[in-house]
Formats: C-alpha cells, sequence, structure tokens
C-alpha cells in the first residue's frame, strides 16, 4: 500500500509540476522606442553659411523607460557643424523632450542633407531624422571687360602683368601652384586647400607618393576621396589604409586675364546598399561649367568610378559603388565660370585596359586655341573591390593625365577626359 500510494505521489508531481513550469509568467526584455513628433524631415532655403537653429520633438512611445545612454546620434550626409551624438534624458513612456541644435549652412550653393538617429547602445530606436538645406548660389555683379587707357597701359584684372595680347587685350592663360607634401599618417587621412592668390580657380588635381623619398609606387592603397574648389582654391583629401605613412601634394589651375570669376555649386548623391548611383551638379543659368569634383568621404566602401564632365547638361558627373550594406551619400560640385564670355569643350582618350599587377596611363591634350581647365577619368570597376588606386592625376598647361595600378586578377580600363575653355 505504500509503495502503491508512493508511485502515485511520484505520477501526480511528474504530472503537474510541468504544468505549473509551463504555466509560470515569462518575463519578456522591453525594448526602448522612440517617435518623432516634429523636425524629422525638415527642408530649409538658405544663403551660404548662414546658421538655422532647428528643433526636434522626440517622445518615448514605446513601454518601458529609455535606458540610461540613449543618444541622438549622427548617422550620415553633412552633418552642418551639429552634434555628433546629443545624450538624451531617461525618458518614461508617453514622455517628450525637444532637442534644439544649431546648424550651419555650407559656403557653397547646392542640394545637402543630413541624418541622425536616436540609438540605445548599438541599435537604432528612431526612423531616420532627415534635415536638408537648399543654399541659393551666391549673386555676383558681373564685372567689367579689361580696357586700355589713354596711356597705353593694360587695366588688367587681379593685378597681372602679361607680355601677350588677345585682341588688344592680355592673353588669357592657366597656370599651376602646387602645395607643399602633404603627410598622410597610416590609417589616417591628410588634406590641403591650394588658393589662387592671383586669378581665379577652375580645377585642380593631385600625387601620391609611396615613401618619404619621393619614390612613386602605383602599388599603394592611398587614395583621394575630394576633390573640389574652396573658395578660390582647390581642396584635396587624402585617406590612408596602408600601415605606412604616405606622402602627397595638391595643385590648383589658376586661370589669369580674364573678366569673369567662378563659384562652386554642390549636389548631393544618395547610394543605396550595393549598387551605384550617378550624380550631376548643374551651373546655373547665365554660367558657364568649367570644371568639377567630388567628396565620397573617407569610406572605404565607396567606390568612385566616374569623375567628368558633361558640357552638354553644363553640369560636372560622378558615378561612385557603394559596397557596403548601408544607405549612404556622397557629393558632386561644379565649378562655374561667370561675368565673360566663353565656350567650352569636352576630349576624351578611348578606353585603356591595363593588366593584371600592371600600371598605366592615359592622357589627352586639348586644342590649341583653348585651355584646359580641369580633367576627369572613368573606370570599370571589380564587385566590392577598388579596380584601379589612382595615385597621379598632373597636368601640363595644354593636357591632362590620369595614372593607376590594376592590383587584381582580370583586366580593368581607363579613360581620361579634359575640359577646354576658349575665349573670343
Amino acid at each position: 500500500m505504500r509503495i502503491t500510494l508512493r508511485l502515485m505521489v511520484i505520477a501526480l508531481a511528474a504530472f503537474v509540476l510541468p504544468q505549473l513550469v509551463l504555466a509560470a509568467p515569462t518575463e519578456q526584455r522591453c525594448e526602448p522606442s522612440a517617435a518623432v513628433i516634429s523636425g524629422a524631415d525638415a527642408v530649409y532655403e538658405s544663403a551660404p553659411g548662414e546658421v538655422v537653429r532647428h528643433t526636434w520633438k522626440l517622445e518615448n512611445d514605446g513601454r518601458c523607460d529609455w535606458p540610461r545612454g540613449t543618444q541622438l546620434v549622427f548617422a550620415g550626409g553633412e552633418r552642418f557643424s551639429g552634434p555628433q551624438s546629443y545624450e538624451l534624458d531617461s525618458l518614461a513612456p508617453g514622455q517628450t523632450t525637444n532637442v534644439v541644435v544649431d546648424l550651419q549652412t555650407p559656403t557653397s550653393a547646392g542640394e545637402y542633407s543630413g541624418v541622425w538617429q536616436v540609438r540605445s547602445g548599438d541599435a537604432a530606436i528612431s526612423g531616420r531624422l532627415v534635415v536638408g538645406f537648399i543654399v541659393a548660389p551666391p549673386v555676383i555683379a558681373e564685372p567689367n571687360n579689361p580696357t586700355r587707357d589713354d596711356s597705353g597701359q593694360d587695366d588688367l584684372p587681379f593685378g597681372i602683368d602679361s607680355p601677350q595680347t588677345h585682341g588688344g587685350l592680355p592673353t588669357p592663360f592657366i597656370d599651376l601652384q602646387a602645395s607643399d607634401n602633404v603627410q598622410v599618417p597610416a590609417g589616417g587621412i591628410g588634406n590641403v586647400t591650394i588658393a589662387c592668390e592671383e586669378g581665379v580657380v577652375v580645377g585642380g588635381g593631385w600625387y601620391i607618393y609611396e615613401d618619404f623619398e619621393g619614390s612613386h609606387n602605383y602599388n599603394n592603397s592611398a587614395t583621394v576621396y575630394e576633390s573640389r574648389q574652396v573658395g578660390n582654391g582647390w581642396r584635396l583629401s587624402f585617406r590612408n589604409p596602408s600601415d605606412t605613412d604616405i606622402l602627397a601634394y595638391g595643385a590648383a589651375y589658376c586661370l589669369h586675364n580674364v573678366g569673369g570669376t567662378t563659384f562652386d555649386i554642390i549636389y548631393p548623391v544618395p547610394l543605396n546598399p550595393l549598387s551605384s548611383n550617378e550624380g550631376l551638379a548643374h551651373c546655373p543659368e547665365g554660367s558657364l561649367m568649367v570644371g568639377g569634383g567630388f567628396n565620397v568621404f573617407p569610406y572605404d566602401e565607396l567606390e568612385l568610378r566616374r569623375n567628368d564632365s558633361s558640357p552638354d547638361t553644363n553640369s560636372w558627373k560622378i558615378k561612385v559603388f557603394n559596397r557596403s550594406a548601408f544607405s549612404t551619400s556622397a557629393t558632386v560640385s561644379a565649378t562655374c565660370y561667370i561675368g565673360g564670355t566663353a565656350s567650352i569643350s569636352r576630349v576624351a582618350s578611348g578606353w585603356n585596359s591595363i593588366d593584371p599587377q600592371e600600371g598605366d596611363w592615359e592622357y589627352v591634350f586639348c586644342p590649341e586655341d583653348s585651355l584646359m581647365t580641369n580633367g576627369g577619368f572613368g573606370q570599370t570597376g571589380f564587385l566590392y573591390q577598388q579596380s584601379l588606386n589612382f595615385d597621379e592625376v598632373a597636368s601640363a598647361p595644354d593636357y591632362w593625365q590620369v595614372a593607376a595600378y590594376n592590383p587584381f586578377g582580370s583586366t580593368h580600363s581607363l579613360y581620361a577626359s579634359a575640359v577646354c575653355v576658349s575665349f573670343p
């Protein structure tokens, strides 16, 4: 009898205990969440360099308090001197907070956007908070053309003396202003801006060395991620992912003896994951595209496939491939000439095949009656890799040269192009 009762108790326990365990409530982890009440998709029209105060109103729309360390974090695009990160209060469900920031617009005309997100730890707990700016181009009064006074002395713009004449006036010409060498540290970046102290800037180029002795090596991994007009100068930024320091320099192309000036205009190029996109920067009516550039930022996931002029649309264009699994953006810029009479044309080489583990170069000449103001290039790409490392873009007064190295196991191609400007 005792044995039977004991067996019954054991059997009952074996049946009841699992049911109690199954019936016990399980504690689920509460995931924080944030909603944007206002300010999520704002677009401002502003003047260059203007400071705009922007407000995001955020709400804790989840079921638990925001944990300590919840932040508003910059996620991509242009930051406009805004916060890289902003610590948020630990809000209870249903509570709201205002985040007020001062954002400064770029000094160049164009359309820009920046993205922020609310993050808790490594996880985004809100949608994208996008702020955009449409920066109007500067209003530039048309300068007077150079004239000759009664004394026979040339009244030259920019105070430049020239022994040559062009229809009774000084002949336009271009010279190169080169920077000193820039040291780009291993695993780091470096940049330089070269000013045209006389004349007006129309373009720029760069050159990358292997080491401090200046010996040239096509097989280094350093690249240029920014080349564009800044004020009356040209800015070059270099990225060096290698484990040794490298040297580089930049050059600005300065146009003399003309009655006009230049300004730049910038447009964003949105990039979806694992895909490429083209972007164009259009010079406004009444101005003429004479050059342009790019900024793909110091991200190794972005490949610049094309950087070229488009005279038919009065634009500069780039093509960028995004190898990452995230959306991001680059920018394309055009250098626009205003205040004088000129015409432009584009010359380009054919595609040049570069064998694996070999270096080569392409160059193009402008016609004798024109001036080379800027140059570009195009390359074929290799999926998920950068197919060609550009390490020399140099120029003489009348031609543009692009040098490249193909570090991969298959053949890739390269071409060079130039913008040629003629003055009546």
